[in-house]
């Protein structure tokens, strides 16, 4: 059974992929826009973990939405009395990334 913590850095990996994706794509279209939202997701990624930038489940080959989407999944497998007392505003932040994400990818 995997703990709290480490669940919580799983999904921190996730998002931190997912701000790499939307860096390189915000330099190609020199966006700052995509920039700025880059940051939120790190942001959240440093929300969830001490961990400055986990690494090991990093999907090269998921979109943007695909990875948050695994981060809020990674929280969801947190039982409720086992993570921190603010979890649910953590998701409710990594819900409301993967509506942009898909809003972003639709344009």
């Amino acid at each position: 059974m995997t703990n709290a913590s480490e669940l919580l850095d799983r999904a921190a990996g996730h998002l931190h992929a997912a701000a790499h994706q939307v860096e390189k794509l915000g330099d190609l279209r020199d966006s700052l826009s995509l920039r700025a939202f880059a940051g939120q997701i790190r942001l959240n990624a440093a929300g969830l973990s001490g961990d400055p930038q986990p690494t090991d489940n990093q999907q090269v080959d998921w979109s943007i939405p695909e990875q948050l989407q695994a981060a809020l999944d990674t929280l969801d497998e947190i039982p409720p009395l086992e993570g921190p007392p603010d979890l649910p505003m953590w998701a409710w932040h990594v819900a409301d990334l993967v509506r942009s994400a898909k809003d972003i990818e639709a344009r």
